[in-house]
């Protein structure tokens, strides 16, 4: 007998189709885009992306796309110059508009202060007078 349902390729059973293509929208579609707009897009209800997400990654989406941004800024953080970035600009360029909270979760999840990780790695430049 044949399943008259339409096939999708996020439907493999365990919801690692649907996580990689969730990862890749939301990169694809940049600016941070809500979960609903991936949902949409994706053309699945949020409770389906959840349970994908809760099965390869054991966390929420929102969670998952949270902790990566914190990882990218703390990247950015790390090899920041002193001169030319600022932890507020960071965290606003990675869509936390929220920065009392951001850094928050971020002494959480690094143990440092986020303006603590910037000025622990400085890059330092070679300024030539001429």
């Amino acid at each position: 007998l044949l399943d008259p349902s339409p096939i999708h390729p996020w439907r493999d059973g365990t919801g690692s189709n649907l996580f990689r293509r969730a990862i890749e929208l939301y990169e694809d579609l940049g600016n941070h885009p809500r979960l609903g707009t991936l949902c949409l897009r994706l053309n699945v209800r949020p409770r389906t992306l959840e349970a994908a997400f809760q099965r390869c990654a054991g966390i929420s989406p929102l969670r998952f796309f949270t902790m990566r941004r914190l990882n990218r800024a703390r990247g950015l953080l790390r090899k920041g110059d002193l001169e030319e970035c600022s932890v507020t600009q960071i965290a606003l360029n990675h869509g936390f508009t929220e920065l009392g909270r951001v850094a928050g979760n971020y002494q959480t999840r690094f143990g440092e202060r986020p303006s603590e990780t910037l000025k622990r790695h400085p890059r330092t430049t070679l300024r030539i007078p001429f």
